[in-house]
């Protein structure tokens, strides 16, 4: 059986909440006919071991210093060769990435999720969700 490719994507693998659950659902997708690629664009890397030891592809894409357009056009062109079923994100900078160049590179199914709003603190976060939230295609609250 060709199993579907999932890409998750995520800032980096610190030992945080958002981060170890992203590994639990990579490692739940493996049980199934989805294979999914854990994508980071920050190299901390606590969680490393644990995405080791259950042999979860892992795929580095740095993030410029200087240019996030660097960084989403890198994103873009691994979306367009991998040609995932899906793309999965969790927290605000990985679901607006996720969104922009999940939709530029021809994906229709792009799920990200709401966990900690914190945009009230920031209006420019606010407007960028306002702007983007539309392009996804499903969207999870935690």
């Amino acid at each position: 059986m060709n199993n579907k490719k999932v890409i998750l994507i995520i800032d980096s693998l610190i030992a945080g909440g958002a981060q170890r659950q992203m590994i639990l659902l990579a490692e739940q997708l493996k049980g199934t006919s989805y294979e999914p690629t854990l994508l980071i664009y920050h190299d901390l890397m606590d969680l490393l071991s644990d995405v080791e030891k259950k042999q979860i592809n892992l795929k580095l894409i740095p993030k410029s210093e200087v240019s996030w357009s660097n960084l989403i056009w890198s994103i873009i062109k691994f979306l367009r060769k991998e040609k995932p079923y899906a793309i999965i994100s969790y927290l605000n900078t990985p679901n607006l990435i996720a969104r922009i160049a999940g939709r530029l590179s021809g994906l229709t199914r792009i799920i990200t999720s709401q966990r900690n709003l914190d945009l009230l603190n920031s209006r420019k976060r606010l407007l960028l969700e306002r702007l983007t939230q539309n392009l996804s295609s499903l969207m999870v609250t935690n």
